[in-house]
Parts: structure tokens; C-alpha cells; sequence
């Protein structure tokens, strides 16, 4: 299950979604790595290690109706940051983009600002 609340209260700033509901849920994690070559012919890595900022959260929901679109699309353009709960635990996102697509499934790209 996919909970989505906006941090400001708002009557209509919420939506849940059943496991059953999510068609591809894609976490991405990743660590603050970069590489530099060096002169000798070798690399330095300087890792900054990892923080739930660096997470990104793609879904899918199937089938979802005209009405729940038109408010995750008005939580996406009225509320700057919104909290997630998933299986993963809870955090402070922002949605970054949603698109209606042809088969009528809604496609979710939310970026992770901190645990929540």
C-alpha cells in the first residue's frame, strides 16, 4: 500500500493506493559517489555516502479515475512537498512529474527530500 498526504493540511490533499493497484513500483537508491582520475593512471573515489534524500520513487497505478487523477494533479500543482508512506517507511517528497497514460494506468515520479 502507497499513502500520499500533503504536509499542509488540505480536505482534499490525500490518496491511497492498494498493493493490488500498483502495476511497476521502482525504488532507486544511490550513494554520493563520484570518481577522479588520477595523474599516476589510477581513479579517487570520495564517497559522501547515502541519504534518504538520494532516493526516487517511480509507480504506476492501474486504472485510476478521472476524479483521483484530477486531485493528485491538484496536490502536484498546489503543495510544494508531500509526505509518502510506503512499505520502505515514511518521507518528505516532492512529485516531480504525473502523466495519464493511454491504457488509463497514471504514471508517479517522486523525489525523496528527507525522512519524514
Amino acid at each position: 500500500m502507497i499513502g500520499i498526504s500533503t504536509k499542509l493540511y488540505d480536505l482534499a490533499g490525500f490518496d491511497t493506493f492498494k498493493s493490488s493497484d500498483i502495476v511497476e513500483f521502482d525504488s532507486k537508491i544511490e550513494r554520493r559517489v563520484s570518481t577522479t582520475p588520477t595523474l599516476d593512471g589510477g581513479s579517487y573515489v570520495s564517497d559522501g555516502g547515502y541519504s534518504d534524500s538520494d532516493k526516487i520513487f517511480n509507480f504506476k497505478v492501474k486504472n485510476l479515475s478521472k476524479a483521483r487523477y484530477d486531485n493528485l494533479i491538484y496536490i502536484a500543482k498546489y503543495h510544494s512537498r508531500i509526505y509518502l508512506c510506503t512499505e520502505e517507511g515514511a518521507f518528505e517528497c516532492v512529485i516531480k512529474s504525473i502523466s495519464k497514460l493511454s491504457n488509463g494506468d497514471a504514471s508517479l515520479n517522486i523525489i525523496v527530500v528527507g525522512a519524514a
